[in-house]
């Protein structure tokens, strides 16, 4: 049982991690890739760096937790829930906690043209939430990872008329793997337009790329505003125990403002914890 999962291993996230290694928690830390780090190729503005890349900036984030011992993995979140305490379902595990931190930066770059319009007419980001309305519907849903796999799994509880759409990329499994053009709603369907195919469904499912904070928000319930999690002035979700820090909370979208809210998000979950010993 550790005292604090940290998902992301960001500024923010790394940030978290140092203070409260110095306050003597046991933390894991668990994290995919760079996150918007990897295509930030020149920083200027952030202290004591006159000039580095994004990357480089993580890989010392990284070695200066892992300097100081802290538990860090490579995986991939596939979901949270919580019970007593907080579970946290990994492609290769199950790990256990008394809080959770969600440092895993905003979705970016998972646009495809007409999802952001018709989401919630059709097009939903959820299969715990929306699959019930889908039973025995037909459905597609799109993604190539092993997210993907897992709201696939948890669809086939509704439906079995389901189409794999992967976007272009080739995955080991059947489906339609052709560039999706736009996503169009006519006559209560929707319509997945590709260069050769124009299908039909009554509904459609994104799943695409790792889940971040937006997509755990929705299967938890988490309060939202606009795509950034509502946070209070520690840095806490509306879910006791569940803290959120970093792009996935809004406002500058920079290092500066995600190594700070590390600090105040780190600071605060050692004080719950304390209060809750």
């Amino acid at each position: 049982m550790k005292d604090v999962i940290i998902i992301g291993a960001g500024p923010s996230g790394i940030s978290a991690a140092l203070y409260l290694k110095r306050l003597n928690r046991d933390i894991l830390v668990i994290y995919k890739d760079e996150g918007s780090l990897k295509s930030a190729h020149k920083i200027e503005n952030y202290y004591g760096a006159p000039s580095i890349t994004g990357t480089d900036l993580f890989n010392i984030g990284l070695k200066q937790a892992k300097d100081l011992e802290i538990e860090i993995i490579n995986d991939e979140v596939l979901t949270i829930t919580k019970y007593d305490n907080f579970q946290v379902k990994t492609v290769n595990g199950i790990y256990e906690s008394k809080t959770v931190l969600l440092a895993t930066g905003a979705e970016r770059n998972t646009y495809i043209k007409g999802s952001k319009e018709l989401m919630g007419q059709g097009v939903s980001a959820c299969v715990m939430c929306d699959g019930f309305f889908y039973r025995n519907k037909k459905v597609a849903i799109i993604g190539d990872s092993y997210y993907m796999l897992e709201e696939l799994e948890a669809l086939r509880n509704f439906t079995k008329d389901i189409t794999i759409y992967t976007n272009g990329t080739l995955i080991d499994k059947p489906g339609n793997y052709e560039k999706i053009i736009e996503l169009i709603k006519k006559d209560d369907k929707i319509i997945i337009k590709t260069n050769n195919t124009n299908e039909s469904f009554d509904g459609v499912f994104l799943a695409i790329g790792t889940p971040k904070a937006q997509a755990f928000a929705l299967t938890l319930g988490l309060g939202m505003n606009d795509s950034y999690l509502v946070v209070d002035e520690n840095k806490m979700t509306n879910m006791e125990g569940l803290f959120a820090a970093g792009d996935t909370t809004g406002g500058m979208l920079q290092v500066a403002k995600a190594t700070y809210d590390g600090a105040i998000a780190g600071n605060a979950i050692h004080k719950y914890l304390k209060e809750h010993e």
